[in-house]
């Protein structure tokens, strides 16, 4: 359920336009955790780059591959 989770976090953050909009414009995206959702695209940009694997130190970058 927990792994379920994450990717259906990731999967959003993935598609959501927020970041790409002016920051007046957050409530309007339409995003429904703002501050989570920029913490998962910042580990989505991490992981498309990583090659340390289970050595990694960055919080959820092993498990979420």
């Amino acid at each position: 359920l927990i792994a379920q989770s994450r990717i259906v976090e990731l999967r959003h953050a993935a598609k959501c336009r927020l970041g790409e909009i002016a920051i007046s414009d957050e409530i309007s995206s339409g995003c429904p955790d703002p501050s989570t959702c920029q913490e998962n695209k910042r580990l989505l940009r991490h992981i498309l780059g990583c090659t340390k694997g289970k050595e990694c130190t960055v919080a959820r970058c092993f498990s979420s591959k």
